[in-house]
């Protein structure tokens, strides 16, 4: 084989290979890309059971209005709340599976916090990290970790983890984020073993 024809074959090998690498981007319902610079709504993956609830958004918790946490609206037809994401690695404005994104609400509030989501810190009343807000948007490393989260395939939707990896040398909590009921009713977010099956629509 001639050099530049050997030079070439290894060219297109290492192209295939570093492309099979990178991870599928996230569709939206209608099978489109999820951008960064398009706005879209979280809603339960099922449309059959009665009680499937609507997108997400943001409430009180217990029965004070501030501060806020991240809910499901307990009627389907509401749609919550837009939202962003902001991958940790935003070349081409495109949102990709298992990969770190802070992730925000469209529209600020009056509690004077941010929208970017946050792991709250550990509940010792009901032995759960729920999801709020308040959240910084970017800024990876030790001091963020509890900003970022990752979309990940479930069946043919997808699933919320927390999982950062932002920190090489951090010890992290790798779950799914799943919904918890609490004492007021209130449907929360929250890492659990029964991850929140989802989909997601556009804005």
């Amino acid at each position: 084989m001639k050099p530049s024809l050997l030079l070439f074959s290894i060219l297109i090998l290492f192209y295939f290979s570093s492309a099979s690498k990178v991870p599928h981007s996230v569709l939206d319902t209608a099978r489109n890309t999820l951008r960064t610079s398009l706005y879209y709504y979280i809603f339960p993956a099922d449309t059959i059971s009665p009680d499937r609830g609507g997108g997400l958004a943001v409430g009180g918790i217990g029965n004070e209005l501030c501060p806020l946490t991240v809910i499901q609206r307990k009627i389907y037809l509401e749609d919550g709340l837009p939202l962003q994401f902001f991958p940790f690695n935003h070349k081409r404005g495109v949102v990709r599976l298992s990969t770190d994104l802070n992730i925000q609400f469209a529209f600020p509030d009056s509690c004077n916090q941010t929208m970017v989501w946050k792991l709250e810190d550990y509940d010792i009343s009901t032995g759960k990290y729920f999801v709020g807000v308040n959240g910084t948007a970017g800024k990876p490393g030790q001091k963020s970790l509890a900003n970022w989260f990752k979309i990940e395939p479930f069946g043919r939707d997808y699933k919320l983890r927390y999982c950062p990896s932002v920190c090489k040398f951090c010890k992290v909590i790798c779950k799914g984020v799943g919904l918890v009921i609490d004492q007021n009713g209130k449907r929360r977010l929250a890492l659990s073993d029964v991850p929140y099956k989802i989909v997601f629509r556009q804005a």
